[in-house]
């Protein structure tokens, strides 16, 4: 889980930077800042089951209006019939803007969920083992 947690925070960093020249910086780099921060302190053991719940819930809530809002992901199939290619990829396309933004806060949510459960199963071992016996290495 340790280098998991370095690699998706590490990524997150990079995507909070590259975010920085687009319109909605102020949205997107605090989402990848917080997941970054999240990440890091998950691999140094310290875990809050309260912080990935509230991530994972705004994430998934803003992904979903990102899907179906008007020029959202749904649009591209229902409306547009676009074939989704790297030949058509530029940035003046549709799908440029909504599919990365989307497959980001999927990604997100989903780094996060993975935590939280990893987060639930330590603590379930705390509380049967006995915090005393945990830390002390008797897992």
């Amino acid at each position: 889980m340790r280098y998991f947690n370095i690699f998706f925070c590490c990524c997150f960093l990079v995507l909070a930077v590259w975010n920085y020249r687009y319109p909605e910086s102020y949205i997107w780099i605090p989402a990848y800042l917080y997941a970054a921060v999240l990440c890091w302190l998950a691999c140094k053991h310290h875990f809050f089951p309260v912080a990935y719940l509230a991530g994972i819930t705004i994430y998934l809530a803003v992904g979903l209006f990102k899907a179906f809002e008007a020029n959202g992901l749904a649009s591209l199939f229902t409306l547009h019939h676009t074939a989704i290619n790297s030949a058509t990829a530029s940035p003046g396309t549709q799908w440029f803007e909504v599919l990365p933004a989307f497959a980001g806060l999927v990604t997100l949510a989903t780094v996060l969920t993975i935590n939280y459960l990893y987060a639930r199963r330590q603590r379930l071992s705390v509380t049967e083992l006995g915090i005393a016996d945990f830390y002390a290495g008797k897992k």
